[in-house]
């Protein structure tokens, strides 16, 4: 089987570790890479220096509402 590395970027923001953990372990069997956030803020934050591919947000955030988000 050819397995390629993937360049896609997908940005999780979830305030709860346990629901980023799992995003994150399943995202990667689709060799997807990821960036963590918890908050709006964490999210902008990372954004800033890489273009995401695909975002996942919770709907309601202490900052902000999801659709906000890293988008």
């Amino acid at each position: 089987m050819n397995e390629t590395m993937s360049t896609h970027l997908a940005l999780i923001i979830a305030v709860e570790p346990d629901i980023r953990d799992l995003l994150e372990r399943s995202l990667g069997r689709m060799n997807l890479n990821t960036r963590r956030a918890a908050s709006l803020a964490g999210a902008h934050a990372l954004r800033g220096s890489e273009m995401c591919d695909l975002c996942l947000s919770a709907r309601r955030l202490a900052d902000g509402n999801g659709d906000d988000g890293g988008g």
